[in-house]
């Protein structure tokens, strides 16, 4: 039996007002969508034992080059979404919301990776516009 290996080193913590319009970074087909959410309050501590218990509703959307995009702390999803539906580049995908473990601020969870058995291996990824926005982990523990 081998254990999950779930590499976020490349994961992006995006701060943003609750109800920001998300949408694809790129075309693909949906895999995953996650629009349950059973807590009541989010978690706004930095316990990751705590934190891991407060999953967030989400999307994963499988590209064709074989990645996968995530995209967590969203609500208000696109009604035409579901698992298998194709999604464009730009195509509005859900607004942002405080669910899961959002730590301090209110923000989009954005990571990219490469799906292997049992191992999620992030990769690193630059934005065209508003990199003033993304949070590094250090900036995220200072609040």
């Amino acid at each position: 039996n081998l254990d999950w290996v779930y590499d976020e080193r490349f994961a992006y913590i995006i701060a943003t007002p609750v109800g920001t319009p998300v949408v694809a970074a790129k075309s693909g087909i949906i895999s995953v969508l996650n629009d349950e959410w059973t807590n009541s309050e989010p978690y706004r501590g930095l316990d990751a034992k705590i934190g891991r218990l407060h999953t967030p509703k989400f999307i994963e959307i499988q590209h064709d080059d074989d990645t996968i995009t995530q995209y967590a702390h969203l609500d208000n999803f696109n009604p035409s979404l579901t698992p298998g539906a194709p999604v464009s580049q730009g195509q509005f995908l859900a607004k942002t919301a405080d669910n899961g473990w959002v730590g301090p601020v209110s923000n989009l969870y954005f990571i990219g990776f490469w799906n292997f058995t049992q191992r999620r291996i992030s990769f690193p990824m630059a934005f065209k516009d508003n990199p003033q926005y993304t949070l590094t982990d250090s900036q995220q523990r200072k609040n």
